[in-house]
């Protein structure tokens, strides 16, 4: 008889004993020897249900019946129906746009496995799956968005205790290995120039506002022309369109929100106009298929779908639009700015829309802006979002504040970037020669450093071991209250000004003895 049962881990910042959230299962396999599988079940009696059901499969094993891998007799139901299911408790759960997004990706998922019933979901099965999207050249981390809405409606099945579901497939899949994402950067600013200088003004309008503002793609296609504030120079990001589900005021700057304005004022019968010939040329297309005896086609078809685009959009009050007067779709807006990017003949390394937010964001926190403005005006709910991913922090450290640095330690600083006071510093007295020998501390130095540092970045001060730090102690008496652990990670920089600091004590000690 197996067992269930939740690991237990020391919690690091406590020191007591504790149990992570999803139970194991221990049975023997079958050549008898115990096995131990982590679940997904977070509570006991479906953890047993499973250890059941995996004791069934290996006595099933052991008898040389043919048994599905990852599946029992007892799971026959239709995926489908585990999916309205999943979806009708997510719709009361989360955001629409998340809810959209799970419909999505099950809708393909399953349509494109071409599996009905839970019972034909093996692991064999799943991994062929797996290889032919590799093969299409879909990456890791799609198909491991893919297997992990796909398991969490089969385990909302399983927690439901749902009619002819008795374990998850998937929860002994294990993720494909993705390959890091590259960072973006934000565009220099010849690069901004030379991109607003060499496009078509209805795309200009909708980059200078993403540099302007920090909006999001999503953002920029939906907004309307009474979203735009003219009169108080502002922007308003309805709930419906921002990505949190809060609205938000974005301020633009006094020359920008002229030529918003002028844009629509110039724009809306040009748009028209534009729209007007395009519904012309789709007819004249139409009616030569259906002149040719091919109006039931494909391409005749879509020839219908695009004029009722067309006239459903006719009147549309959107302030952005393409080149034929529509609004814009997020796919092709993205489309046009790497094509413009190729124009103006920029690096298009790192660059996507949204690198357009990241150098709105570089450019505020480069002139001092607070954390808390620029995650305001991006739209996120957390500054370690802000600065995870829309902070070019390459771009941020300009040089501006040497000064202060070079005044702490002494130095001078000619030719400095920065616009502090060029006040007289007394010149430090540091040379090559003083700065080739070992640096190594005095008792008192090493008493003054051990209350405030671990070993660790002692040793790294003075480019020792521990062992070595833990010999100075002992040797010269030195203890410490309490144990030292560092809070923080010290760059190399970091080092660089305390190794400076120290030179600068053992300097005053020698010179007063």
């Amino acid at each position: 008889m197996g067992s269930v049962f939740r690991r237990k881990y020391p919690d690091k910042k406590t020191g007591q004993e504790r149990k992570v959230r999803n139970y194991s299962i221990r049975f023997k396999d079958a050549d008898g020897k115990w096995v131990t599988e982590p679940t997904e079940a977070t509570k006991k009696y479906l953890a047993e249900r499973l250890l059941l059901d995996r004791e069934a499969e290996v006595q099933r094993e052991h008898a040389g019946a043919p048994i599905p891998l990852a599946m029992s007799d007892q799971q026959d139901a239709y995926l489908a129906e585990l999916k309205d299911a999943y979806l009708a408790d997510r719709k009361t759960r989360v955001k629409s746009g998340t809810y959209n997004l799970y419909k999505e990706r099950l809708d393909f998922t399953l349509s494109d496995m071409g599996i009905e019933r839970i019972s034909q979901l093996t692991l064999e099965a799943i991994d062929s799956y797996v290889n032919r999207r590799l093969d299409q050249g879909v990456t890791p981390r799609t198909v491991n968005l893919q297997m992990a809405v796909l398991r969490r409606m089969i385990q909302h099945a399983v927690n439901r205790e749902l009619p002819g579901v008795v374990r998850n497939p998937l929860a002994r899949w294990q993720p494909l290995r993705e390959t890091p994402r590259k960072k973006r950067r934000a565009l220099a600013p010849d690069e901004a120039q030379r991109l607003l200088g060499t496009t078509p003004v209805h795309r200009r309008m909708i980059w200078v506002t993403a540099l302007a503002t920090g909006m999001r793609r999503k953002e920029l296609v939906l907004i309307r022309e009474e979203d735009f504030r003219w009169e108080r120079g502002l922007i308003v990001v309805r709930p419906a369109v921002a990505k949190n589900g809060r609205q938000r005021v974005v301020e633009i700057p006094e020359e920008l929100n002229g030529l918003l304005r002028e844009w629509i004022e110039r724009d809306l019968p040009h748009r028209r106009r534009l729209m007007e010939e395009y519904l012309t040329r789709t007819r004249s297309k139409l009616a030569e298929y259906e002149k040719a005896g091919r109006g039931d086609s494909s391409q005749a078809e879509a020839l219908r779908h695009l004029e009722d685009k067309i006239l459903k959009h006719r009147d549309h009050r959107r302030l952005f639009r393409n080149g034929r007067g529509l609004p814009y779709l997020k796919s092709n807006l993205l489309r046009d700015f790497q094509a413009d990017l190729k124009r103006a003949e920029i690096d298009p390394v790192g660059l996507d829309l949204h690198a357009l937010r990241v150098c709105n964001a570089t450019i505020l926190r480069t002139n001092g802006v607070p954390d808390i403005a620029i995650k305001q005006r991006l739209g996120h709910v957390s500054i370690e979002t802000t600065d995870r991913h829309y902070v070019d922090l390459d771009r941020v450290d300009t040089g501006e504040g040497t000064d202060a640095v070079a005044k702490f330690l002494g130095f001078s600083n000619g030719g400095t970037k920065s616009h502090a006071s060029s006040d007289n510093v007394p010149a430090s007295g540091f040379n090559l020669a003083e700065a080739d020998g070992p640096l190594r501390p005095t008792p008192d130095i090493l008493a003054a450093l051990a209350r405030r540092y671990p070993n660790a970045v002692i040793g790294r001060l003075f480019d020792v071991s521990e062992t070595a730090v833990r010999k100075w102690m002992t040797k010269w008496g030195v203890v410490r209250d309490k144990r030292q652990v560092s809070k923080e990670r010290l760059t190399e920089a970091d080092i660089g000004i305390l190794r400076a600091e120290v030179r600068i004590m053992l300097a005053r000690s020698a010179k007063a003895g």
